[in-house]
Order: structure tokens, then sequence, then C-alpha cells
């Protein structure tokens, strides 16, 4: 990956400047040039955002603003671009907890920025560079169709009887007549739990685990087996770990 696009929305010119600048120069570091449209408030941005997702990679987003804040902003873009890359710029380090329900990728101090920046960027060009190029490509046993599945945008696969079905943001359902296990090894070490014997779940688009159900980001529930809450958890966790 040599290039990226990326939105920053902070009502404060001077500071909005700032962060451009320092973060076109720590993208270069790293051999990526980046392009930044600047935006002065939530509005603004989302009157540009065009319907259709890919004009930006990564959003840098301030927390407080006039009008609408940064966490509605983020649950706004992420309701029309699920999976996109959201980083919040904030001063107020006890907004990080308020933060979490809307998943964003990182949290950066303002007043730490510049501590931060390096390690901010180096995990969305490691993220980005892999979701470029998760796809699978599965056969229908009954047609002999061939489906190249963008992983990415998966959020759980479900099996019932002798057809896979397959569950994705803002797609409608693909069936597939094919074995789960078969899924699962074209999946393999692609970041999917498997909570169910039926299902395979993207840890990237969990938002929660409890006693008997993942909960996904876009609302969907998957059964979580008793005897795999322990190893769901783990298995998330180490994901969570990685990206840190």
């Amino acid at each position: 990956m040599n290039a990226i696009r990326a939105a920053i929305c902070e009502d404060d010119a001077q500071v909005l400047d700032l962060l451009a600048q320092s973060l076109r120069r720590t993208f270069a570091q790293r051999g990526v040039e980046a392009a930044f449209d600047r935006f002065a408030g939530a509005e603004e941005l989302l009157a540009a955002l065009p319907p259709e997702p890919g004009r930006y990679d990564v959003f840098f987003l301030d927390i407080e603003m006039g009008g609408m804040d940064g966490i509605e902003l983020c649950r706004q873009i992420k309701r029309a671009h699920a999976g996109a890359l959201v980083v919040f710029v904030s001063n107020k380090e006890e907004l990080v907890f308020q933060s979490i329900e809307v998943q964003p990728f990182r949290f950066v101090r303002k007043s730490h920025f510049v501590e931060e920046q390096a390690r901010v960027v180096e995990a969305i060009v490691r993220e980005l560079s892999r979701s470029r190029e998760r796809f699978i490509a599965l056969e229908d046993a009954g047609t002999g169709r061939s489906w190249r599945l963008d992983v990415n945008a998966l959020s759980y696969v479900e099996v019932r009887g002798r057809y896979c079905h397959f569950h994705a943001h803002g797609s409608e359902e693909i069936v597939i007549r094919c074995r789960l296990l078969d899924v699962e090894q074209r999946l393999e070490g692609q970041r999917f739990l498997k909570p169910h014997r039926s299902f395979l779940v993207n840890a990237d688009h969990v938002l929660c685990v409890d006693r008997s159900a993942v909960r996904l980001d876009d609302g969907s529930e998957v059964p979580l087996s008793r005897s795999r809450v322990t190893e769901t958890r783990q298995e998330l966790m180490r994901y969570v770990r990685e990206d840190q």
C-alpha cells in the first residue's frame, strides 16, 4: 500500500492544519502518501460524504465540537460505511470510555499526539494493508458457480443444511451450497471466531460476547454455545491485543 485518503474533522482551524501536516509527514515516513480532506464540523463532513463507501480509508475525528459531537458523527459514518476506520483525537481523556460504544479504531490524546501518532499510523497502515487483501474464492457444489467474497465485509456465516449463508454489511445475503468446514479452512488466519458449530463470526465486527450470544455491530446476534464461551472470549481478546 503506497497511498491513502483520509478525512479530518476538527473545529479549531489551527489544530486542523497541524494535525494534517503532522500526519502527512508520519505517513510519508512509512512510505505512504496521504491525502487529507479537512472539515470544520460534523455536518460539513456528512454533507460531503458520498452514499457509497470507499472515498476515505480513515477518519480522524475530534469529539467535542460545536453542533454534532464526534461520537454521534462516528455512529453515522459507520451506519453508512460499516468497517470504516475511525480515530478519535481529543483532549478529553475521560471520553475514551464513552467512545467505546461506537468502536473507534484508536483514541489519541491531543496532549500526547506527537508521541502517539507514529504507533497509530503504523496500526492504520497494517490494518489497511490486511483489509485490502482479504478475499476468498468458493465454488457452489450445486451450480458450479464460483464466488469471490470480500472477507472484510463479511459479518458472519451460517450453515443451514447443505447451504452456507454469508451475511455482509450493506449487501444482500449470499447463499452457496458448500460445507462450513470448507469455508472455515478458507478463512484460516482471517480473524474469524466459531462461537457455535453452525456459525463463523468476523471478530472485526463483534460488539460484545455475553453468556449466550455474540452481538455484532450491525445489531444482529449469533448464538454462543455454552461449551465455547471461554474459548470465544479468549480468542476475541487475542485479536484485540494484536490491534494494540
